[in-house]
């Protein structure tokens, strides 16, 4: 209970009830969310860009402008979150 913020776990245990712990923890799960997509994007982001300026895609036959567009496409679509 001590992760809630702002004395949601004291209102939890006061018998605040969930009115009060309700609000709070829907912001904890928006937050979690953006994390999640934040992180997700870098990644998969990350995984096609550091190849490309290694160098380790030359020759491989296919247009890695392509590749990016692809991920930067799935990424930009609905959330799987």
């Amino acid at each position: 209970m001590a992760a809630l913020p702002g004395g949601a776990a004291r209102a939890a245990v006061s018998g605040g009830g969930a009115r009060d712990v309700v609000p709070q923890a829907r912001v904890l799960l928006r937050e979690a969310r953006v994390s999640v997509m934040a992180l997700t994007f870098w990644t998969r982001l990350h995984g096609v860009l550091s190849p490309e300026l290694a160098g380790h895609l030359t020759g491989m036959g296919f247009d890695p402008a392509q590749l990016f567009a692809a991920e930067a496409d799935a990424l930009t679509g609905p959330s799987p979150v």
